[in-house]
C-alpha cells in the first residue's frame, strides 16, 4: 500500500524465491508505480516508511538494510524507516487488504495461473480510500543482493541471535543533512 496513491498486488509463480530480493523488487516496483500515478506537479515524499513482518528471511536482514541505505545515499529519499512489528502485533491495514484479496480470489470459479488471478482481481477487487489498483504478475525478481554485495556493508544488531534475543524493531536511515537539521549541526 502506498497510502493515498495505490494498492499494489504482485502475483508470482511458486518457484520464485520469497526472499530479500523479492522484498526489494516489490518495494522498488511499488515506488515506480506510485510515481507513475502521482498527479502532475507532485512527487513522492522526502521520507519513506516501510512496514514488514518480523522475519529475517525477507526483510529483516543485511540485504534489506543495504537496500534501504542505498535508497537514502542515492537521494531517492532523505530518510527511510523500516518497521518490523513483533509477532502477533502485525495486524494492520495490509492484513485487511490481503483478507479482501483472498475473499475476492476465493469467489472465482477457476483460476489456473497467476494471469487468471490478475484478471480476476482487476475485475473484482475494489481498492479503498480513493487509491488506485495495480495488479502485476512478476515472472522474475531482481538480484539486489549481488548488486549491493560490492559495498561490503555489514550492520550488527539487526536480528535476534542465540546470544542476544532482543532485537531492534525499527531501523531508520537518514541523510547527514537531515540529521544535522534535527540535531542542530551542519552537514560536517
Amino acid at each position: 500500500i502506498v497510502h493515498g496513491v495505490v494498492e499494489c498486488y504482485f502475483l508470482m509463480p511458486p518457484d520464485l524465491p520469497k526472499d530479500s530480493n523479492m522484498e526489494a523488487t516489490i518495494i522498488t516496483r511499488s515506488i515506480d508505480v506510485a510515481s507513475e500515478l502521482m498527479p502532475a506537479g507532485t512527487c513522492l515524499p522526502h521520507s519513506w516508511s516501510n512496514a514488514a513482518d518480523n522475519t529475517a528471511r525477507e526483510a529483516k536482514n543485511q540485504h534489506q538494510a543495504q537496500y534501504s541505505a542505498w535508497q537514502v545515499a542515492t537521494d531517492k529519499f532523505e530518510g527511510l524507516e523500516n518497521g518490523f512489528l513483533k509477532t502477533g502485533h502485525s495486524h494492520n491495514e495490509v492484513d485487511q487488504r490481503f483478507s479482501s484479496a483472498n475473499t475476492c480470489l476465493k469467489s472465482a470459479p477457476t483460476l489456473e495461473d497467476p494471469y487468471d488471478a490478475k484478471e480476476w482481481l482487476e475485475a473484482h477487487m475494489k481498492p479503498v480510500l480513493g487509491r488506485a489498483l495495480h495488479v502485476e504478475v512478476l515472472e522474475s525478481i531482481m538480484d539486489f543482493r549481488m548488486w549491493l554485495a560490492p559495498l561490503n556493508i555489514l550492520m550488527g544488531g539487526l536480528t535476534a541471535t542465540h546470544n542476544a534475543l532482543d532485537t531492534c524493531h525499527s531501523w531508520r536511515f537518514v541523510q547527514r543533512k537531515v540529521l544535522g537539521h534535527i540535531l542542530g549541526y551542519d552537514e560536517d
